[in-house]
């Protein structure tokens, strides 16, 4: 499936310059249309009970909002894509191309509202001890049925993306969620590829609901060559399993299934999403 649409959320932080280059540069190689996301938070509505400055909180929001607007410039166009504000775009403009829109509002309405209607979304990721900057991840993949490329602060892997040098590995456990990731290997993969499939085994070594034979013939089929990577059960959690054959296997993006259990289950009793979510340092394509 061609991506022809993308979406980057850019609120302007220095851990989310990879995301910005890595959707950049994606576009220009897609000749698609890229929409850079600049959520503005409403300011406090109670001045007086916290003794908030309102005009301060509005002169910061506005800072950012052009410190933002510049860095989206100049990443676009170091990527050789048109840039624009989306209130200038005008009917003539053409794709590949990068629109900026500043948007006043909450991310867990802006993303689901304009992640619905795209091929892609792309967010960043900080470092792995902080756990605080995932509301733009959390929207994408629970209000939304877009996939979303997480790209961690620094990595250059997720600038190759969908590039044919680049090594890409699959969680594969025949879930519904990985059948949904399988089918997002083509936003990644270019014909003649080849693609690490890491199966983890049960802890109680049952047969897989849908054996990763059937996912071999889909990558024949597609034109891609899958390589099966048994491994397990093992007393680690299946996210940290994961993770390790990720790295034995030197994969540049892991692509996998996002949230198979519930998202609060997740959170309650651990799972690999979560797992992955916290301490992955490479880049993700996670699909919902």
């Amino acid at each position: 499936m061609p991506i022809k649409s993308i979406l980057c959320v850019y609120g302007g932080e220095h851990h989310e310059a990879a995301a910005l280059e890595a959707a950049c540069r994606l576009a220009a190689r897609a000749k698609a249309e890229l929409r850079i996301l600049h959520p503005m938070p409403p300011v406090a509505v109670y001045p007086d009970l916290y003794g908030v400055d309102v005009a301060s909180l509005e002169m910061d929001s506005l800072a950012l909002a052009g410190r933002a607007e510049k860095a989206a410039r100049d990443a676009a166009l170091i990527a050789g894509l048109a840039f624009y504000r989306e209130a200038d775009l005008g009917p003539d403009a053409v794709a590949p191309r990068a629109i900026f829109a500043a948007v006043i509002g909450y991310v867990n309405d802006l993303v689901p509202a304009a992640g619905r209607a795209c091929d892609l979304i792309v967010a960043g990721r900080d470092d792995i001890e902080v756990h605080s900057d995932i509301d733009a991840i959390m929207a994408a993949l629970l209000d939304t049925c877009t996939p979303t490329l997480v790209v961690p602060r620094g990595a250059e892997a997720a600038f190759a993306f969908a590039e044919p040098g680049q090594a890409v590995a699959l969680a594969w456990d025949g879930s519904a969620a990985a059948g949904r990731a399988l089918r997002g290997l083509n936003l990644v993969l270019a014909p003649g590829q080849t693609v690490d499939l890491i199966c983890v085994r049960p802890k109680r070594n049952a047969p897989l609901v849908c054996p990763t034979d059937g996912a071999v013939r889909w990558a024949q089929l597609h034109g891609y060559t899958a390589r099966v990577v048994n491994s397990g059960p093992f007393a680690m959690s299946d996210g940290e399993a994961i993770l390790v054959n990720a790295r034995q296997g030197g994969a540049d993006l892991l692509v996998m299934g996002a949230y198979g259990h519930s998202h609060w289950r997740e959170m309650l009793l651990g799972g690999a999403t979560d797992h992955i979510l916290k301490h992955g340092e490479l880049p993700l394509l996670l699909c919902h």
